[in-house]
């Protein structure tokens, strides 16, 4: 089907009549999402204010369906529309409506119907929204949502008078990964020049911290999404829609470091005598591995509210299901590696080197998304349930992320003293 609405024309036409069968949208977006119904979805407008009644031969027997990645309707600010006696099938949100838009730009809204502005009213009168969604497309690592898999109202009002919602489904984007530190290698040397008598060299480094992991995108109504406006559901089925969030961002590694250290003494006359002595203290501890992004929660398998009010009255909500995203994985630890060396030349000699490494300590995972409202979460709106009845809803909590291992280390001390009364001590220390 390529034209049930002629853009700039619907409102001399205030009733369509469909007969049973399969509409199908062909004409694919060619360059982002379009809003003048020329390809993708059916753009409804609000010219003149008149209403406009879409009829089918039933719910079971009349089918709109969306062939192409796109939703199936998107009505504009100040439209009247009714759907009557018919299914919105297939639809596939990647965006949020905006003229130009392409996945990955912006929050995925509507896979069924997208209603825009806050003065739009829209009924389904014995019609259904079923196996519509709204996510990314593909794993983007945007960490953008997903609201609204049958329908997402912005504001305005919408009516479902024994409607069917089933089988519509939101999931958000996967969290971006953490990009590497700015510097992620850092290497500390002290090398003092040959020094009569006491040289000394120390060389001390702590690395910085991974960088931690994003959010996972949130999914949110799997069948509908509230943002504002008033909604009425009576004596509808919502059944089998989920809102899913998607992991979090793995973190990245912490700062690897390198600390050398290295003292030579030459003699010093002292009475009778020369003396020399060498100390070199070489310490290099990794950075902590950045914590896991936390993932996107999973809100309202059926409805999800944000504001506005909402009343379901003898309705029936089941099976539907709100699961969060798993947390990202900790980043590694940084590795360490610590180098002493010393040497003392005369009567009496002694040199002391000590290098001790600690690796960094892995990164946390990130903590798993929550899981919030299997048939409905309400945010910040008003809602009313009277006479309904809901079982078999779920809400679960995604797991927690993979700690990050600790960084790997390694430490090497050389002392060495020559001399009639020569002391060499090396101490090489890894943790």
């Amino acid at each position: 089907m390529t034209g049930l609405v002629t853009a700039g024309t619907w409102v001399e036409i205030h009733r369509i009549v469909l007969e049973a069968g399969t509409y199908q949208l062909t004409i694919a977006n060619a360059a982002g999402q379009e809003n003048a119904n020329a390809t993708g979805d059916l753009d409804i407008g609000a010219d003149g204010g008149s209403s406009l009644t879409i009829i089918g031969a039933g719910a079971s027997e009349t089918f709109i369906d969306q062939q192409t990645v796109d939703r199936v309707i998107q009505i504009a600010d100040g439209a009247n529309v009714t759907f009557q006696l018919l299914t919105i099938v297939g639809g596939e949100a990647r965006d949020s409506g905006t003229a130009g838009a392409v996945a990955g730009d912006e929050n995925a809204r509507g896979g069924g119907i997208l209603q825009t502005g806050d003065s739009a009213t829209v009924t389904l009168n014995n019609a259904g929204v079923i196996n519509s969604t709204a996510s990314q497309g593909a794993i983007l690592d945007t960490g953008l949502s997903a609201q609204g898999g049958g329908i997402y109202l912005e504001g305005g009002s919408l009516n479902l008078v024994v409607a069917t919602l089933t089988s519509n489904r939101v999931l958000g984007d996967t969290g971006p990964d953490a990009g590497p530190i700015n510097n992620p290698i850092v290497t500390v040397e002290d090398i003092t020049p040959p020094t009569a008598g006491v040289a000394q060299a120390s060389a001390i480094v702590v690395g910085d911290p991974g960088n931690n992991g994003n959010l996972g995108g949130a999914g949110q109504g799997g069948g509908i999404f509230v943002a504002d406006g008033d909604v009425v559901v009576r004596k509808s089925v919502m059944r089998l829609n989920a809102a899913i969030g998607n992991a979090g961002g793995d973190a990245s590694t912490g700062q690897i470091v390198n600390a050398i250290a290295e003292a030579t003494a030459t003699p010093q006359e002292q009475d009778e005598f020369t003396f020399a002595e060498a100390i070199a203290n070489a310490n290099a501890r990794g950075g902590t591995g950045g914590i896991g992004g936390m993932g996107g929660e999973g809100a309202g398998g059926a409805i999800f509210v944000l504001d506005g009010n909402v009343q379901v009255f003898d309705s029936t909500l089941d099976s539907n299901e709100a699961t969060g995203g798993t947390g990202g994985a900790g980043g590694q630890g940084g590795d360490a590696d610590a180098i002493a060396t010393t040497t003392a030349t005369a009567d009496n000699a002694t040199s002391t080197a000590t290098a001790e490494a600690s690796g960094g300590i892995g990164g946390a995972g990130g903590q798993g998304g929550a899981g919030l409202g299997g048939g409905v979460a309400n945010v910040g709106g008003v809602l009313q349930i009277i006479r309904s009845t809901f079982f078999e809803n779920t809400a679960e909590g995604g797991t927690g992320g993979q700690g990050g291992q600790g960084g790997d280390i390694s430490s090497n001390a050389n002392a060495t003293a020559i001399g009639e009364n020569a002391d060499p001590t090396a101490v090489a220390q890894s943790s």
